[in-house]
């Protein structure tokens, strides 16, 4: 013999598993927005580290250019 009050624990279960399934579908999105993010994130660093390289590389020639240039002045201040 079912009773009333069994009636409402099912409802109560039923609102249950509505909310989690919302719960569910809410952190699904959460999570393909972090992925997406951490992908640009990864990008970002390929991108600064792509950058940082070619500045030091840069910075190196500038340094040869320098001592040239040191070089030069050094042999006309001794002339």
């Amino acid at each position: 013999m079912n009773t009333n009050a069994g009636m409402f624990d099912r409802l109560d279960e039923h609102e249950k598993i509505n909310k989690l399934k919302a719960e569910v579908k809410r952190l699904k999105i959460i999570s393909k927005d972090h992925k997406k993010l951490v992908g640009n994130l990864y990008k970002e660093i390929d991108r600064l580290t792509k950058d940082m390289a070619l500045v030091k590389e840069d910075n190196q020639l500038l340094n040869i250019e320098i001592g040239r240039l040191i070089e030069k002045i050094a042999k006309k201040s001794s002339s």
